[in-house]
């Protein structure tokens, strides 16, 4: 089965706008388009992932963070799955009351980045993100970023300990008080020197991880206060690919934290020439997602290219 391209297949009879589907030679890809369930690696359309993701009490949707196409798969989903709560790994706890405030009073899309400081805050433009806001007007919206200060208090103090201060005694419940297993966090801090193209000595990719563990624990409170705040009705969490990973982020934080709840969990993930099996993407072939949406890449530099040349500036 093939299916046709996500933007024309989302947004043809939708009310929502739909950010440019990037046009790239990938877009030809033979898996680009194709959504599969990993448990058996059967195809399947996105009407079945919506119906799945919505049956599960929490649904993780992984992203490229500058992916047009998958915010716009975000957004469709969300509005699909019709959730009580949505979490961001973008929005910051303390700006909740606020969004809240101004979303009742039917405030403009402009005016909620504003209120978010979004221009200066280091993700991709806002554009990209407010839809996925509005497909769900009536949702609690809860935050879950973790600042530059937390995230250098759990390189050096590890997660648990920048947990306490970040997340209170809310921190115990989410798995920070045990190191990761040898061969577990061997995995782990190679995965952040591959993402680091190789430039990363090992002692900082190995604090690194304390950081993105740290994070994953912020993104499971979030689902968790958002399900409390919804009334206990079904959460969304908008966040990048390697958190959404079941074996190793914050699925398995809030399956510690929660294990009655049941989790779903979906990587958005952008096709590569030569890569034609869906199992040669990722970790175990995102072994650790429930599945995996394929789309075009985004056009964007080398990101390796870009990495080192900051790293030789002085």
């Amino acid at each position: 089965m093939r299916l046709v391209p996500l933007v024309a297949l989302l947004w043809s009879g939708a009310a929502l706008a739909a950010p440019p589907t990037p046009a790239t030679d990938a877009s030809a890809h033979p898996l680009a388009g194709a959504i599969l369930r990993v448990a058996d690696g059967a195809e399947i359309t996105p009407e079945t992932l919506a119906a799945e993701l919505g049956a599960a009490d929490v649904a993780f949707l992984g992203e490229a963070h500058d992916n047009p196409e998958h915010h716009a798969a975000q957004a469709w989903l969300t509005a699909e799955i019709a959730p009580a709560a949505l979490a961001f790994e973008m929005i910051g706890r303390e700006r909740e009351g606020t969004l809240s405030r101004l979303r009742a009073e039917g405030a403009s899309r402009a005016a909620l980045g504003a209120a978010l400081e979004w221009e200066n805050s280091g993700w991709p433009a806002w554009d990209l993100y407010a839809p996925i806001l509005e497909a769900a007007p009536d949702a609690v919206v809860t935050g879950a970023l973790i600042g530059r200060e937390a995230s250098g208090a759990a390189m050096r103090d590890g997660a648990e300990a920048a947990g306490r201060a970040a997340l209170g005694a809310a921190v115990a419940r989410y798995g920070l008080a045990a190191p990761l297993a040898q061969a577990e966090a061997e995995a782990a801090t190679a995965e952040q020197i591959g993402a680091h193209c190789g430039a990363l000595p090992a002692d900082v990719a190995a604090r690194m991880v304390e950081a993105q563990r740290l994070r994953d624990a912020a993104l499971a409170d979030a689902a968790l206060r958002g399900r409390a705040l919804g009334d206990g009705g079904r959460v969304v969490v908008i966040t990048g690919a390697g958190h959404a990973r079941a074996d190793r982020g914050a699925p398995r934080a809030l399956a510690s934290a929660a294990p009655d709840l049941s989790v779903a969990s979906l990587i958005l993930a952008e096709v590569a020439e030569g890569r034609e099996d869906w199992r040669d993407y990722g970790p175990g072939g995102r072994a650790g997602a429930d599945y995996i949406w394929f789309t075009a890449a985004a056009p964007r530099e080398d990101p390796c290219e870009a990495y080192l040349r900051a790293r030789a500036q002085p």
